[in-house]
């Protein structure tokens, strides 16, 4: 049926192409969509409505994935894609429709149904929420990898929506970040990755690889160090700027000469490029090593595995379809790279929490039943996550005292909390949630066991669920040391001693809970000063990742942060908290805008969870209220911004007596301010 279809194209391409060449450049699509108008509507036609064609047939007949991949993209390439999400789909369905009549009109009865027509196009006309957004940076070879990104044809529910910048490639000036940090703040970009070493990314490697065989071994590693140096400098610049995960492409090799790939005996590299690309690869991976969260995708394996000379062959050859796209294998290969990185991010994007089986998913064996042999990398890994902020809870049916801890690499220190006894791991999941006061999304369960697994999934849709007998979940886990919730900070690595503070603290007040008044027996202290550099690193952590007690939900980056800081127009405090049991550390910041003579605002609220439940959130507004006051302000606002999750913080203003001046905007006159004293907290 297909090849039917293919056929009745074939025959009548030059009408067809007619045809849908006035429809794309319509005054209808100009108008409507914003198309830009092309005076001659007969290259459009040649250049790109014919070879689009063309490609589609030869998917038709072939089947071949890539063909198809090609055709769905090249569709994109007259269409308003900088533009809404709305308008883009509204322009897909409207053209894939306006294609299909064209099609009856002229196929008549060989023309395909529409449903599979529809199918066919269900990547262009459909939106997926579960969107990884991906800006990819380098050259060429990044619109490939852009092409081959479909989830879809994986059968994963998500998708990557992929903007690519391109590095200039007559630059004499360096790298420069600026352009690229600003696109990531305004388009809220989850992932950026960087290709330096491939194509015609950077002028000094399209040199090396061009004339390595004419240089000396000193020359090339002359060359290659002025690189890494670009490289390094560049990227350190940018992770200061932002803690967006960083994929970074190492050196393959590619692209080979234009004949030089089809010679079967002529190697695809001389000796002294093979030093250049091995030289290279050793000083970046030296750089990666010594930045956070960078992630290296791995050119160099998958030339080497697939074949330097297949990787550049061409899939939809120019001297064939005579279209304005060029794509080989390369970009097909290393796409699957780019969605497994996706849905690890997407899967593991949001994790504060691990909750961990024990047997057969940190060892071999039944613990109870004799000896096991212990999975150690697991444990190194799962350790390694707590150091820089994981928190780890063991859910385990067995009892405490079958548990060797002296054999496993892992500690009972090492866990926030124990869930080892008998009860349904459902059940241990809920007592964790409601102790860590996070939300649902923000735990993984891990285990062996399928139907533990579905009962978790059952009892709690939220939670990621995730196969310890699968090899992916450690690749992912692996992977999650890289992304913005995991940082080796000093704040991170107290997390878990903090939770067991916590789990302490709950003892002691359960004897006397029901008055707030009885907190006093925790002998509760605060600070309350203006921000300091070396806290900046927590204020930004604090910034970014609260949700429950935040009023306005807004995020910042580390520059906008310290123009704060430095700012006469903004003062940043920020407060810690401990008693008895220990120190909480640095739990909340403020951000207070100063507008005109004698006016504040509050613009930014924030207080972590686990500070909540003790009114420090009252004294806090006390002391911004007196602060302002000694510095003669005369009236201070607030505005809370109602989310989903923020709703903890929707009573600050009125619990304060601000007056409520219109929707979730509030007013105090600080002269007249009435605060209420926490008598069980105390400032230090």
């Amino acid at each position: 049926m297909l090849k039917n279809i293919a056929s009745g194209m074939q025959d009548k391409i030059s009408l067809l192409s007619e045809k849908m060449a006035d429809s794309y450049f319509s005054e209808f699509s100009i108008t409507q969509f914003g198309i830009q108008k092309k005076e001659n509507i007969e290259e459009m036609r040649v250049g790109f409505v014919i070879p689009l064609l063309k490609i589609l047939i030869e998917y038709l007949r072939s089947s071949r994935r890539e063909l198809l991949y090609i055709y769905l993209d090249e569709r994109k390439r007259y269409s308003p894609h900088l533009s809404t999400s709305e308008i883009q789909l509204s322009y897909h369905t409207y053209m894939v429709k306006a294609d299909y009549r064209i099609l009856c009109d002229i196929l008549l009865e060989r023309a395909p149904k529409y449903e599979d027509w529809m199918a066919l196009h269900a990547p262009l006309i459909s939106i997926n929420n579960n969107t990884v957004k991906v800006l990819a940076v380098g050259d060429c070879l990044m619109n490939e990898v852009r092409v081959f990104s479909n989830p879809s044809y994986f059968k994963k529910d998500f998708s990557i929506d992929f903007r690519c910048i391109y590095f200039s490639a007559n630059s004499s000036g360096g790298l420069n970040s600026e352009s690229i940090l600003e696109y990531v703040n305004a388009n809220n970009i989850d992932i950026v990755s960087f290709s330096f070493f491939s194509f015609e990314a950077l002028p000094e490697y399209s040199r090396i690889i061009s004339h390595a065989e004419k240089m000396t071994y000193q020359e090339i590693e002359h060359f290659c160090d002025g690189m890494i140096s670009q490289v390094q400098l560049f990227l350190i610049g940018l992770r200061a700027q932002t803690n967006k995960t960083f994929l970074v492409h190492n050196v393959s090799g590619l692209p080979l000469g234009r004949w030089r790939k089809y010679l079967p005996l002529v190697p695809p590299m001389g000796p002294k490029k093979k030093n250049a690309v091995k030289y290279l690869n050793e000083k970046l991976i030296e750089v990666i090593r010594n930045i956070e969260n960078i992630i290296l995708v791995d050119e160099l394996s998958v030339s080497i595995e697939k074949g330097i000379k297949h990787c550049a062959k061409e899939i939809a050859p120019q001297r064939k379809y005579h279209g304005m796209f060029h794509t080989s294998y390369f970009g097909v290969y290393l796409s699957e790279i780019y969605i497994q990185e996706a849905e690890a991010y997407l899967s593991l994007k949001k994790c504060k929490a691990i909750l961990v089986d024990f047997d057969n998913t940190l060892w071999s064996g039944v613990m109870a039943d004799g000896e096991v042999k212990h999975f150690t990398a697991r444990q190194q890994l799962l350790k390694e996550l707590k150091n820089v902020g994981i928190i780890l809870v063991a859910v385990s049916k067995n009892t405490e005292e079958n548990i060797r801890w002296h054999e496993m690499l892992l500690k009972r220190e090492d866990f926030a909390f124990l869930q080892i006894h008998w009860n349904p791991k459902a059940e241990s999941v809920s007592a964790t949630v409601g102790a860590l006061n996070i939300g649902k999304d923000s735990f993984v369960f891990i285990d062996d066991n399928r139907h533990e697994r579905a009962l978790v999934a059952d009892a709690h849709p939220d939670v990621i669920i995730l196969d310890a007998e699968a090899d992916s979940t450690w690749v992912a886990l692996e992977r999650l040391k890289s992304y913005p919730n995991t940082q080796a900070t000093e704040e991170a690595m107290k997390r878990t001693a903090m939770y067991q503070e916590q789990a302490a603290r709950n003892a002691a007040l359960a004897p006397v809970a029901g008055s707030l008044e009885n907190l006093s027996a925790l002998g509760l202290w605060y600070t309350f000063n203006e921000a300091k550099l070396e806290n900046i690193e927590r204020v930004l952590e604090l910034i970014n990742r609260t949700n429950q007690f935040n009023l306005t939900t807004i995020r910042y980056s580390k520059k906008e942060v310290l123009e704060f800081y430095s700012s006469k127009r903004h003062l940043v405090f920020t407060s810690s908290l401990g008693d008895k049991f220990g120190d909480l550390g640095l739990v909340a910041v403020i951000v207070v805008a100063l507008k005109e003579e004698g006016v504040a605002e509050i613009d930014t609220f924030v207080m972590s969870c686990r500070a909540m439940g003790f009114s420090l959130e009252k004294a806090l507004i006390n002391e911004v209220v007196f602060f302002l006051r000694n510095k003669g302000f005369t009236k201070v606002y607030g505005r809370y911004v109602p989310s989903d999750r923020n709703s903890p913080s929707a009573s600050l203003y009125s619990g304060a007596k601000f007056a409520l001046i219109e929707e979730n905007y509030y007013c105090a006159a600080v002269e007249a301010f009435n605060a209420e004293i926490v008598s069980w907290l105390s400032r230090v």
